[in-house]
């Protein structure tokens, strides 16, 4: 299966934004107002997660030969 460029892009910039709130939300990541807010590891594992189906799960719009 190939993902379309765009597809891709926003996948990976999901994933990117969500692993980055989730350390912020960890408190890894310092110097924010999330930092050490439990909520953000939460939404950023979800956004996460949401990233890598946009990256893994198929569509049906693909061409059939």
């Amino acid at each position: 299966m190939r993902l379309s460029p765009m597809r891709r892009a926003i996948g990976l910039v999901l994933m990117f934004i969500g692993v980055s709130w989730a350390m912020l939300g960890g408190g890894l990541i310092q110097g924010s107002v999330m930092s050490g807010q439990t909520i953000w590891v939460f939404v950023g594992g979800a956004l996460a997660i949401g990233g890598l189906a946009v990256l893994t799960v198929r569509t049906g719009s693909a061409k059939q030969d």
